[in-house]
């Protein structure tokens, strides 16, 4: 996260292009994780309207299983 979290703060877009995660897995762990899901879904507007950043798609893959390891954590 913190590598993500540099990225974003220094405004560098990953040179990786949206293909790479396919739409399956984006669903696959949208499903398996939807309270993580939400909270990536509130830091990808945050992300947007305050530094003018959009995630990708494995971004938010990144983003949403390691909030699910931090949920997973304080249970």
């Amino acid at each position: 996260m913190r590598y993500f979290s540099e990225r974003v703060l220094n405004a560098q877009v990953a040179e990786i292009e949206e293909n790479v995660v396919e739409n399956e897995l984006f669903i696959l762990i949208n499903k398996k994780y939807p309270e993580a899901f939400e909270a990536t879904k509130k830091v990808v507007e945050l992300l947007d309207s305050r530094w003018n950043y959009e995630a990708s798609k494995d971004e938010q893959v990144y983003i949403t299983i390691h909030i699910a390891r931090i949920i997973e954590k304080t249970k």
